[in-house]
C-alpha cells in the first residue's frame, strides 16, 4: 500500500471524482450554451492553420491538366478552385516537419495588417489590369510564421530560369553540395542554362522533379523539357503528359519560405543556397534590373541581403502568349525578420510595364511589411507603354553576293528610299533602366533559355504553354 490508502479506498475516491468533474462540464454546458470541445489555445502555436485543401494544379480525375487547357478556360478552373485575389492565408504544415525545438516560427501578422495585406494585392491585381489589359499577374507572399497570402497565386505560368533555384536545392539534397558548387556560379549568378542543365543532370530530371514534389511539396511545378547541352525529357511527357515547363507564385514563395526555415536541406547547404542566391543580380546595374528585377526598388541595404532568382522570357526570344518576367525570393525586414514573395506578369503587350509591375509588387510589400511608409516606390514612366522597346531582333541583312543589282531603266532602279513610316513615335515620359533589355545578354546562355545554336529543336508546344526550354 502506498502511503497507507488501500487499493480499494482509491478506486472509490477516483470514482467519486470521475463523476464530479463529468457533473460540473455537463452543468457548465447546459448553463452556457458551450461544448465540451477544446478551447482553440489548445491546439499547438507554432503550426499554422490550413483553412484550406491545398489547390491541385496537377490533373484532375477524369480532366485534363490547366497546363493543356487554353488560356481563358485554365484561368476559369484556377477561379473555380478558388484561385483568386484575397486568397487570405494559408499556412502550410510541411514547415514544421521537423522539431519545433530547431524550427521556431515567428508570430504572424496583426489583424490590421492582414486585412492591409489583401488589400495592397487587390491594387496590384488593379494596377496590373490597367497597365497591361491583355496579360496575366500573380503574386505569393509567405510570411516568416508559414503564412501564405496571394493574388492568383496558384495558377500555372511557365517556369523559366526562376525555378533553377529549386533544381539546384534538389541537386544538393540528392548529389551532396560539392557537386554542384562548381556550378552555381554559372547556373545561379549568370543564369547559364548550359549549367543549370549540368546541375539536372547530377541526379536526372526525374528525380528533380519528385524532389520538387515530395520533398519541398510543390504541387504545380514540373520540369519537362531542357534541352542545353544535350535533350532532357521527362518520363511525364514520354507518357503524354504536358512538355511545358511551369510554376506558381505558391509553389515559389513556399519554397523560399522552407529554405529560410531550415526544413528542406541541412542548415550548412540551406546556408550555402542562400549566399549563392544573394549572390545573384541586385538590379542595380545598369540595363540590368531585368535579372534583378525583384530587388530593383527596394532600399540599397535590404536589396544586398536578400536572395532571389529571377527568368524572363522577352519578346526577342519567345511569342506573345508566353512572354513574361518572373521573379521569387526571400527579403528581409528591419526587425530581422523576413517574407519570402513570388511575382510574375506574363502575356502582355508591354513587356516594359511587366518588369515594372514585378518590381512595383516587391516593393510595395516591403513597404507595408516593414512599416517604411517614407520608402517610394513610383519610378517615373511607371504605366506608359513603350512598344518601340524590346523588339524582336531585325531580319539579317543580306551578303552583298546575294543582291541583284536591278537592270538600268527598271522601275526597281527609280525606287528611292523612304522613312519608315510605321516606326512609332517616342511615347511621353523617360525610361529607366527597368524598361532595356540587359546589356550583353548571350541568347542561349545569360539569361535566356530561347534555343542555342546546334540545341535541337524542341517540340512544337501546346495552344499556351511557352517553348519547351525558352526564356531566361
Amino acid at each position: 500500500m502506498a502511503g497507507g490508502r488501500s487499493p480499494a479506498l482509491l478506486a472509490r475516491l477516483g470514482c467519486l471524482g470521475l463523476a464530479l468533474a463529468v457533473a460540473g462540464i455537463f452543468a457548465a454546458a447546459c448553463g452556457h450554451g458551450i461544448t465540451t470541445e477544446p478551447p482553440a489555445a489548445t491546439e499547438p502555436t507554432d503550426v499554422p492553420t490550413t483553412h484550406s485543401p491545398p489547390f491541385q494544379t496537377a490533373t484532375e480525375p477524369g480532366g485534363d491538366s490547366v497546363a493543356d487547357l487554353p488560356p481563358d478556360a485554365a484561368a476559369d478552373v484556377a477561379e473555380q478552385a478558388g484561385d483568386t485575389a484575397n486568397a487570405g492565408t494559408a499556412g502550410d504544415d510541411s514547415l514544421t516537419d521537423e522539431d519545433p525545438s530547431e524550427t521556431e516560427l515567428s508570430a504572424g501578422l496583426s489583424a490590421e495588417l492582414e486585412v492591409a495585406l489583401r488589400s495592397l494585392l487587390d491594387e496590384l491585381g488593379a494596377i496590373a489590369g490597367a497597365w497591361n489589359p491583355a496579360g496575366r499577374a500573380s503574386v505569393a507572399v509567405v510570411t516568416a510564421d508559414g503564412s501564405l497570402y496571394g493574388l492568383n497565386e496558384h495558377r500555372q505560368h511557365p517556369s523559366a530560369s526562376a525555378a533553377k533555384a529549386v533544381w539546384a536545392a534538389a541537386a544538393i539534397d540528392l548529389a551532396g553540395i560539392d557537386a554542384v558548387d562548381p556550378l552555381q556560379e554559372a547556373a545561379l549568378g549568370q543564369s547559364d542554362n548550359f549549367a543549370a542543365g549540368s546541375i539536372i543532370d547530377l541526379v536526372g530530371i526525374d528525380s528533380v522533379n519528385e524532389w520538387g514534389r515530395d520533398v519541398a511539396s510543390m504541387t504545380g511545378t514540373h520540369l519537362a523539357v531542357w534541352n542545353f547541352g544535350g535533350r532532357r525529357v521527362a518520363q511525364s511527357v514520354i507518357d503524354g503528359g504536358t512538355n511545358a515547363n511551369l510554376t506558381t507564385m505558391a509553389d515559389l514563395a513556399l519554397f523560399y519560405a522552407r529554405l529560410r526555415q531550415g526544413v528542406l536541406l541541412e542548415r550548412e547547404e540551406a546556408d550555402a543556397l542562400e549566399g549563392w542566391l544573394r549572390a545573384t543580380p541586385r538590379g542595380d546595374e545598369p540595363f540590368g534590373s531585368v535579372s534583378g528585377v525583384l530587388l530593383a526598388r527596394l532600399p540599397t541595404d535590404v536589396a544586398a541581403e536578400a536572395s532571389h532568382k529571377a527568368g524572363w522570357l522577352p519578346p526577342y526570344c519567345c511569342r506573345a502568349e508566353v512572354r513574361l518576367v518572373i521573379d521569387a525570393g526571400v527579403i528581409p525586414l528591419p526587425d530581422g525578420s523576413w517574407f519570402a514573395i513570388a511575382a510574375v506578369s506574363d502575356r502582355g503587350d508591354y513587356y516594359n510595364l511587366s518588369v515594372r509591375w514585378v518590381s512595383l509588387a516587391a516593393c510595395r510589400v516591403y513597404a507595408l511589411l516593414a512599416g517604411d511608409a517614407t520608402h517610394d516606390c513610383d519610378r517615373p514612366g511607371d504605366g506608359v507603354p513603350r512598344p518601340d522597346l524590346w523588339r524582336p531582333p531585325p531580319e539579317p541583312e543580306p551578303e552583298d553576293d546575294d543582291i541583284e543589282e536591278p537592270a538600268p531603266g527598271s522601275d526597281e532602279a527609280e525606287i528611292l528610299p523612304v522613312e519608315d513610316e510605321d516606326e512609332p513615335e517616342e511615347p511621353p515620359g523617360e525610361a529607366d533602366d527597368s524598361d532595356l533589355p540587359p546589356r550583353g545578354e548571350v541568347i542561349g546562355r545569360e539569361g535566356s533559355d530561347a534555343p542555342a545554336p546546334d540545341e535541337p529543336e524542341p517540340d512544337e508546344p501546346e495552344p499556351g504553354e511557352p517553348e519547351a526550354g525558352a526564356g531566361g
